[in-house]
């Protein structure tokens, strides 16, 4: 992808919105996401709302047990992204869930970073830098500066 001479670091970033939700409150609001910052405030309650795709449909407020779900879920390493078939909605399937793709759990992130062009002076890049995945956290580069 070429970068046109005025982006700046926000062009980085996507045009549509995300599902966050927040799991003591049980529940979802759209934001725009940003890999730097995938852990937000919710706006009810303060604690943390994750991010959790663009396919993520809740379960009502009043039912815990499917929130219950979505917890373990997302704190196994699978924040309802796509896995190839859809994600279950009791604990028994969660648990099969996750023993059947324990290979495609998210692990790391990558993190889009600007930086100087090694070769064109007075010129920027883009470059993406991979990071650990950690349930609510946002993710940290590896020289530990936080995105």
């Amino acid at each position: 992808m070429a970068l046109k001479k005025d982006q700046t670091q926000s062009s980085a970033r996507p045009d549509y919105l995300a599902a966050h939700a927040c799991f003591d409150c049980r529940k979802s609001f759209k934001r725009k996401p940003d890999i730097r910052q995938l852990v937000k405030l919710c706006p009810d309650c303060g604690g943390p709302a994750v991010n959790l795709g663009r396919k993520f449909k809740p379960p009502a407020k009043d039912k815990v047990s499917e929130w219950e779900v979505v917890r373990f879920l997302y704190e196994s390493g699978f924040p309802f992204h796509s896995v190839g078939e859809p994600y279950p909605r009791t604990m028994s399937e969660a648990k099969d869930f996750v023993q059947r793709y324990e290979a495609s759990k998210i692990k790391s992130v990558k993190v889009p970073v600007w930086t100087d062009h090694p070769v064109r002076k007075g010129k920027r890049q883009l470059r993406y830098i991979s990071c650990s995945w950690t349930p609510y956290e946002n993710p940290v580069l590896p020289d530990g500066d936080p995105t």
